[in-house]
């Protein structure tokens, strides 16, 4: 997200200076001159996520699928097509919108946040640690499955053996869960945190 805040900030007064970042989901071509004339503003840059911002979008397509995932249920992310970033409009922090911007666009608004660098920067540090717990389940996950599957083999005639041997794995996952959870949970309320402080309050992402 570095290099989109570069390219916002170089007019900005300060590395600490707030915008607003507007997000979009749509297929239409948006234009700058359109944007300008629906949110009642006379100035804003209009990105469109691409090579040059896909990991941007990646980001805030990420952070909408885990405001939405459930961990209790296994569902650590839960994407939407209709929440995937396409666009950013970035504003001046604070910059109002008419109810005719919501009407107009609907669920391509995606709304937006109020943040500055430093921001950024937290969002992505903490949807990486997100995103590292939820490796190390999937990792762990088809360990485990590939060692039952071998505990299961015929080539182990011993019934008792195997059972203990099964037993033992079943253990370990559980162990392994109940480390791993609690930290995944804790980082998914920094993460939830981070949303509700910075969400930009003149639209529902809901």
């Amino acid at each position: 997200m570095i290099s989109m805040m570069n390219v916002v900030q170089e007019e900005a007064a300060s590395p600490q200076n707030p915008i607003t970042l507007i997000l979009f989901s749509t297929k239409r071509n948006l234009t700058r001159t359109e944007l300008k004339k629906t949110f009642g503003v006379k100035k804003g840059k209009l990105l469109k996520v691409g090579r040059h911002f896909w990991d941007e979008g990646e980001i805030f397509s990420k952070l909408f699928a885990i405001q939405s995932s459930s961990i209790e249920e296994g569902r650590y992310y839960d994407f939407d097509d209709k929440k995937w970033v396409t666009h950013f409009y970035i504003l001046n922090n604070h910059s109002y919108i008419k109810d005719f911007a919501i009407l107009k666009y609907g669920e391509e608004l995606l709304g937006g946040f109020d943040l500055c660098r430093s921001d950024a920067e937290k969002l992505e540090k903490i949807l990486t640690t997100y995103q590292s717990y939820v490796s190390l389940i999937a990792s762990s996950k088809r360990m485990l499955e590939d060692l039952l599957k071998n505990a299961s083999a015929p080539e182990i005639e011993d019934c008792i053996e195997k059972n203990k041997l099964i037993k033992s794995l079943t253990r370990a996952e559980h162990s392994f869960k109940n480390f791993i959870h609690p930290k995944l949970a804790l980082t998914k309320k920094e993460i939830d945190a981070w949303y509700q402080a910075h969400r930009w309050k003149y639209v529902n992402l809901n």
